[in-house]
């Protein structure tokens, strides 16, 4: 047998003598865990607020983990518009550029053999 573990809620103590090989035929018990009640010196309503406070803990890091994800989501959508913008107004600048250079090679040769 191990000796206790006392922790905040009382003494825990785990017996490992069961956990063995066993012979063919033969039923293998658990590991088991006996927990005194007795020793943990806390009462309900402590651990009452114990719970509460960590039911609200795991409540506000939900909350934040889903607003950092809308964040996350609306700045990566943002992005995306701003970089579509950015293509369309470079290949709407080119395509101009391109068809200015051919006006004007047509307008030169024709102002050239006046």
């Amino acid at each position: 047998m191990i000796q206790p573990f006392h922790s905040g809620f009382g003494a825990v103590s785990t017996s490992l003598a069961s956990v063995r090989s066993a012979a063919p035929g033969q039923k293998r018990d658990a590991m088991t865990t006996a927990i005194n009640h007795e020793a943990t010196g806390i009462d309900t309503t402590e651990l009452q607020e114990r719970l509460h406070a960590v039911e609200v803990a795991q409540a506000t890091g939900a909350a934040t983990l889903a607003g950092a994800q809308a964040t996350q989501a609306a700045t990566q959508a943002g992005t995306t518009a701003t970089t579509t913008a950015m293509q369309a107004g470079t290949v709407g600048m080119m395509a101009t550029g391109s068809v200015a250079l051919i006006v004007g090679i047509f307008l030169g040769i024709v102002i050239r053999s006046r």
